[in-house]
């Protein structure tokens, strides 16, 4: 076989000319510790308190606990298959439950998989499962988070 050096930087540009880049980026962490629904990862540096994580055998888990080397999730289903070392991937959204009319008498399991067999229903909204509550004042009663007053009756 005898190779031309013009004819090798030919194919060589050719292949340069026409080479397409397809990197995609995730941020995937790995777990330490798995016991009693919850799982210790690293390598989640970018991780969202709330923040819903998908493991590897497609169970969820929600991050709760950020440390600086480590990330504490909870996780929303089994965790028999999960073991040390498995990988984990940020979802990039915040846990949330959906809610309205259309659920009311229905079952789910706490990742909102619903258990009933009626037919498929649109929530009216899906609020943030964690959100910041008013700050009460004595100024502004209404806001206030204490319970109100109970009334006597009057015979």
């Amino acid at each position: 076989m005898n190779l031309r050096p013009d004819e090798i930087s030919s194919i060589i540009k050719d292949q340069i000319k026409h080479y397409q880049s397809r990197l995609e980026l995730a941020d995937v962490g790995t777990v330490i510790t798995v016991g009693d629904g919850i799982a210790t990862i690293h390598g989640l540096e970018k991780c969202m308190s709330g923040e819903l994580l998908k493991f590897e055998n497609g169970t969820y888990g929600m991050a709760l606990n950020l440390e600086q080397d480590s990330v504490g999730a909870v996780l929303l289903g089994s965790d028999a298959d999960i073991k040390e070392g498995s990988t984990v991937e940020r979802t990039k959204t915040i846990m949330s439950v959906p809610v309205g009319e259309a659920l009311l008498g229905r079952w789910s399991t706490p990742s909102v998989s619903r258990l009933t067999a009626q037919a498929p229903s649109k929530p009216t909204s899906v609020p943030p499962s964690r959100r910041s509550l008013p700050v009460s004042s004595p100024d502004n009663p209404s806001t206030s988070r204490s319970r109100p007053a109970l009334r006597q009756s009057t015979p």
